[in-house]
């Protein structure tokens, strides 16, 4: 697996200033007083506990979503690209095979040779080439998407959590790529493995609505806070879900005895 150098581009590559994301408008924004930039050859890691924001981040970032206040720069003729796990699926036309989405997605760019031996680099045989992508495993699926992000030059890579359904070895392929690409890459990332070969040169926590930068490489206070964050996150979690549940019991039973008639009053022709 092997990603194309990223071609002459500007510097910063973009620049984000008190933006604040969100999905809903009648809904408080995800994220808030977001300020960033990045510059070409930079590794920025996101940390964060399960739905803190680093999607939202991602997504804004890349420009997908636009920020509700503040403002996003993107330097002239930036060229990014959003990777995740969405897209493993979405990228796949129905019956396409690996071999031809990889020509697809190339826009012609790639020949069949060259495309077939790009599968083999990633682990995906000729014959499996030509098959249709419903054949592949979880992980072959994630392994060709990745794949595709060589096939034409980035200066940005914005990844949200490449490694899912890998295994080791196939997490040592991605991130040896990877490790070896001179562009930019903002990422998040369960995989310690994958998050420690890439480098990070930057770690932002992103938590309690904002985003929190560190210009300085993650140490390993900052994956205990994150531990913590996402052990709060789930005790919370835990802690809604029974609420709910019990407020629903507690209308069933509210519900139940205002609907039953008492036993002495006859029902009449006219009640429902």
């Amino acid at each position: 697996m092997q990603l194309p150098p990223p071609p002459p581009g500007p510097d910063p590559l973009l620049s984000i200033t008190d933006a604040a994301f969100g999905y809903d408008e009648a809904s408080p924004p995800v994220l808030a007083s977001v300020s960033l930039v990045l510059r070409p050859g930079e590794r920025l890691l996101l940390l964060g506990a399960n739905g803190a924001g680093k999607s939202t981040l991602l997504h804004g970032i890349s420009g997908r979503l636009r920020p509700r206040e503040g403002r996003r720069a993107a330097g002239r003729f930036l060229q990014l690209l959003l990777w995740e796990q969405a897209q493993r699926d979405d990228l796949v036309e129905e019956e396409e095979s690996p071999l031809d989405f990889f020509v697809r997605v190339s826009g012609g760019g790639t020949d069949e040779e060259a495309a077939l031996s790009a599968l083999g680099d990633l682990g995906i045989d000729r014959f499996a080439a030509r098959r249709s992508c419903d054949c592949l495993s979880s992980g072959e699926r994630t392994m060709m998407a990745l794949g595709a992000l060589g096939l034409a030059p980035k200066h940005l890579l914005l990844l949200d959590e490449p490694a899912a359904f890998l295994g080791a070895a196939a997490i040592a392929k991605v991130a040896e790529a990877l490790a070896a690409w001179p562009g930019a890459v903002v990422f998040c990332s369960g995989s310690r493995a994958l998050c420690d070969a890439l480098q990070p040169t930057r770690v932002a926590r992103v938590h309690g609505g904002t985003l929190v930068l560190h210009d300085r490489p993650p140490v390993e206070a900052d994956w205990a806070t994150v531990a913590v964050d996402s052990q709060r996150q789930a005790e919370k979690r835990e802690r809604e879900e029974e609420e709910v549940e019990e407020h629903s019991g507690e209308g069933a039973r509210q519900g139940g005895v205002a609907c039953d008639p008492p036993m002495s009053r006859p029902r009449l022709p006219a009640d429902p």
